[in-house]
This record gives structure tokens, C-alpha cells and sequence, in this order.
């Protein structure tokens, strides 16, 4: 019986008991390095993203690997390293893989410890024949459809990345006038520029759960396969939405292990949780050959393709936001109210504003939801 499995015995007997109990075993106090990415032998970036698991009784889901050193190394002495760009991912922009090179993954913590996976062939994976969408009666389902001629392939992992442009409830026309001590004491036009970062905004998300595909016991190399669904409730087509999906392949060890890691994963929550059985893949700690470490690092080139699906395509769309709008006089006793003024009502002498509109940041402001810097790729 592994140690990891004692360990989850252990856990299960504490949470079930209502006195305190005292675990007779533990995993390390840093947690178990999660390595979760592929390198992409193509064009692209490749993104290496390192965690550490946690305890079943912790109450954050993961916690980052910073300040590593990361290098993609070839068996022809070549280095690539990769630069932590946000907390705990590791990417190169574009690395120059050669085909018949084989590359791995080293790792170096801040703790000085060195990991290594093992040395793999650089994967050619065949391009995405098209991603699809289906309005159902609740929301949208994507597809992938992929295949290989050749029928060589036959594994494949995606990944994707979600982008959608929303809108505020209400367009601000007024902004606050501030005495020297930061008090609003009056109401001013705002200008066209202004309003617009304002009121146009972009979110995105990456993919969380693990996606597989295999056509292994098909005579032919196809795939068609559920991507994501999006319930239509949901902000992600209140205007515009963007998927762009990345296609590998793998080899049947990796596509094991990813399998195995997909229904653990199921049964806890997500690849960043603590893990219910020992889940050790192709990477090693140097230092510590016992130790347990979880992910599973190939070669591959990375295929993509982006659509885009507007909100009028797929109407009805059922998403909307609690918002509303309250008349507000335009002195400074009645301005300190914490909302952003939207649009004005004229009455006063020579056409002044009397009294305004105003609402709460959330619906006035799209920045306190996403950016207003528009995605190179939007239309």
C-alpha cells in the first residue's frame, strides 16, 4: 500500500471524526510539485505552469511554484529557459525545437532541489479540421473535430483559451469633480475616450479540467468530441465570445497517465488538488529519486484554431445583471455616495446640471470586472 493512499486513509478517519487526531503521516511540508504543461515543438508559446499540492484539510485549492529556473533541454546540449511570466507559469515565446532532437524538462527550485523528465521525441499532430458549435435549449456546446490520413496519431490532449467582450449596464457621461482632499464636489462632463474605456471590456479564462480523446479502437483516425458548454446564463456571450483551441498529440504513455489523472481529478476537483492515489509520471527529483511527483512532460506540436460566436447568434441569451440607477442632487452634501454618476438631467439656469443619474461600480465601470485593453486578435 503506497504512502500517498495511507496518507488519504488517514485524512478520510480525521475529517470523519469530530475529535482532533493527529495524522502518523504526512506529506512534505512543501507539498508534492505538480508539473502541468506540454512543450510545444511548433509554432507558439509553450507555457509550463508548476504547483504544489496540498492538504485535503487545506482551505486554498493549490499553491504556486515560484522563483524556479525552467530550461527545455535537447540530447544535442541545446537550452531553452523559460521566464516565469505570472505566478508560477514558465513560458518561451517561441522555442526552435529540431524534429529529430529529443527534449526534457529541467527544473531547478528555489530550494534548490532538480527535477527532469524524461528525454521525448518531438510529436507532429495533425492539424484541427474545424471547432463547431451547437445552440441546445440551455446554452451553446463546442466541438473539436480533428483526424489523421495516416491513422498514426490516435491520442490527442486539447487545451483551450476562453476570451468574451462585455459591456457596462450604463455608459458614464459624468465624472466627479474632487476638492483638494479627494472629496467629490461637483459633476463634469466626461470625455468620448474616457467613457468608452469605461464601457467596452474583455475577460478570458484557460482550460481547468484535463481533455483527452482517443480514437485508438476506431479504424480511422476521427475525432469529434464536447469541448465546453456554456450555460446561457452566462456574461461569456453577452456580446462577443472567442474560444481558440490547441490540439496535441500524445504518446500512449503519456495518454495514460493523463487518463488516470482525469479520473482522480473527476472524483476530487480539480489537477491543482491534493491527489487520492499515487500518480508519479515521466519526471524525477534528482536529489530525491523516492520522491513523488506529479505531471507528465512530452514534445508536441501544438495545432489551433479561434472562432468567434456573437450574442445575436444564439439568441435567446438569458444573462443579465441586477443594476439600477438612482437621481442624485448635484451638491456636495449628496455626492459622497460611492456611486459612478452615468448620465445627467438639465434644469438649472443656463442649462446646468440639477440632478444626475448614478449607479454602483459594477455597472457603470467594466473595469472592475476585466480590462478595456482590446486582445490583438479581436475584431
Amino acid at each position: 500500500m503506497s504512502r500517498v493512499f495511507l496518507y488519504i486513509l488517514f485524512l478520510t478517519a480525521f475529517v470523519s471524526c469530530k475529535e482532533k487526531y493527529e495524522l502518523p503521516y504526512s506529506g512534505p511540508a512543501t507539498g508534492y510539485l505538480v508539473v502541468d504543461g506540454i512543450i510545444n515543438g511548433g509554432q507558439g508559446p509553450t507555457n509550463i505552469r508548476l504547483t504544489r499540492t496540498l492538504a485535503l484539510v487545506d482551505t486554498v485549492p493549490f499553491r504556486n511554484e515560484n522563483n524556479a529556473q525552467v530550461f527545455v533541454e535537447g540530447d544535442n546540449n541545446t537550452s531553452f529557459e523559460l521566464n516565469e511570466t505570472q505566478s508560477g507559469v514558465y513560458s518561451h515565446p517561441q522555442l526552435t525545437l529540431e524534429q529529430h532532437v529529443k527534449y526534457r524538462l529541467r527544473i531547478n527550485t528555489s530550494e534548490g532541489k532538480i527535477y527532469l523528465s524524461e528525454y521525448s521525441d518531438n510529436r507532429k499532430t495533425p492539424p484541427i479540421d474545424n471547432i463547431s458549435w451547437e445552440r441546445t435549449g440551455d446554452g451553446v456546446m463546442f466541438f473539436v473535430n480533428t483526424h489523421d490520413a495516416q491513422n498514426n496519431t490516435r491520442f490527442y490532449k486539447w487545451d483551450y483559451e476562453e476570451t468574451w467582450e462585455f459591456r457596462s449596464n450604463y455608459l458614464s457621461t459624468l465624472r466627479y469633480v474632487y476638492d483638494g482632499f479627494g472629496n467629490p464636489i461637483a459633476v463634469t462632463e466626461r470625455d468620448y475616450d474616457e467613457m468608452m474605456k469605461m464601457y467596452y471590456c474583455w475577460q478570458g479564462e484557460t482550460s481547468k479540467n484535463i481533455l483527452i480523446g482517443s480514437s485508438i479502437k476506431l479504424s480511422r483516425d476521427t475525432i469529434h468530441l464536447p469541448v465546453l458548454f456554456i450555460p446561457q446564463e452566462s456574461w461569456k456571450i453577452s456580446a462577443l465570445y472567442s474560444i481558440l483551441v490547441k490540439q496535441y498529440a500524445l504518446s500512449p504513455a503519456a495518454f495514460e497517465f493523463f487518463q488516470r489523472m482525469k479520473k482522480n481529478t473527476e472524483q476530487v476537483g480539480s489537477l491543482f488538488d491534493a491527489q487520492p492515489s499515487e500518480l508519479t509520471g515521466n519526471i524525477q527529483c534528482l536529489d530525491n529519486p523516492a520522491e513523488i511527483v506529479i505531471g507528465f512532460v512530452e514534445v508536441s506540436e501544438a495545432q489551433q484554431q479561434r472562432i468567434f460566436v456573437a450574442r445575436n447568434e444564439v439568441l435567446p441569451w438569458d444573462y443579465r445583471m441586477l443594476c439600477y440607477e438612482e437621481s442624485i442632487l448635484n451638491n456636495p452634501d449628496s455626492l459622497n455616495t460611492g456611486l459612478i454618476p452615468t448620465s445627467m438631467h438639465l434644469g438649472g439656469p443656463f442649462g446646468s446640471i440639477m440632478r444626475f443619474y448614478a449607479s454602483t461600480p459594477l455597472c457603470v465601470d467594466c473595469t472592475t470586472r476585466g480590462t478595456n485593453v482590446k486582445p490583438s486578435f479581436w475584431p
